[in-house]
């Protein structure tokens, strides 16, 4: 039998980008790293279609997110998001996501490559 968590939406805090934008990959992806991004884009889909949850199935997820078929490695992936505030824990077994995220926080875009954080400061007007 495989390992599933069920996943709900949370709307809260509001965010303004939506997790499949081309914002999200292009500033969050560095922060968050790709297998968060990737997950968070596979998530968004599945609320679209179950907008009340759904179960994740962590087996067949790491498969499919080329992270060699580990439960273990969803669940990792899943701490992170709710390290940088995309997701929580509900309960045991019940991870509720963002259905978007907020601007990159100051604190992040440092963290960002150089000329990445510049474009980001100049495309909100921050220069």
């Amino acid at each position: 039998m495989s390992e599933a968590l069920r996943v709900v939406p949370l709307d809260w805090p509001a965010g303004t980008h939506d997790l499949r934008s081309a914002y999200v990959e292009r500033y969050w992806l560095p922060v968050l790293g790709p297998s968060a991004v990737c997950l968070l884009r596979r998530i968004a889909d599945s609320l679209d279609a179950h907008p009340d949850g759904f179960d994740l199935d962590l087996a067949e997820t790491a498969a499919a997110l080329g992270l060699s078929g580990q439960a273990r490695r969803v669940q990792r992936t899943c701490e992170r998001l709710v390290a940088f505030n995309a997701a929580q824990y509900r309960e045991e077994g019940v991870l509720a996501v963002r259905r978007a995220l907020p601007a990159l926080p100051a604190g992040r875009v440092r963290q960002l490559p150089p000329a990445l954080a510049a474009e980001l400061r100049a495309q909100e007007g921050c220069e």
